[in-house]
């Protein structure tokens, strides 16, 4: 019985229905990140403001990816979800290991 090539998945329908909600927040939160960026960006050149305290002139990729994460961190008080997935990689790692013994 276990000699199928192809096994039925043993996911369950909760299981594949949080993968999809999981993936649609996280596409969620990139656009929100990249209309605050945006947005942020037009609002300090509108206004004019001079961000003397960023110093981004030589560190412009740096800053960009730092202001992503930190925009990432701030739209995803998600513990529960982050924890289902690592529990997610979790699994893959261990069907990982018992394939290869």
């Amino acid at each position: 019985m276990n000699s199928n090539r192809d096994p039925p998945s043993k996911r369950s329908r909760v299981e594949r229905m949080m993968n999809r909600l999981i993936f649609m927040v996280l596409i969620c939160e990139i656009c929100l990140v990249l209309m605050s960026a945006i947005l942020g960006g037009i609002w300090q050149e509108v206004e004019g403001l001079d961000a003397w305290y960023l110093d981004i002139s030589d560190h412009v990729i740096v800053t960009i990816l730092l202001d992503i994460g930190t925009f990432l961190v701030l739209y995803s008080p998600m513990v529960p979800i982050s924890l289902y997935v690592t529990m997610e990689f979790v699994r893959v790692g261990q069907a990982f290991f018992i394939g290869i013994v």
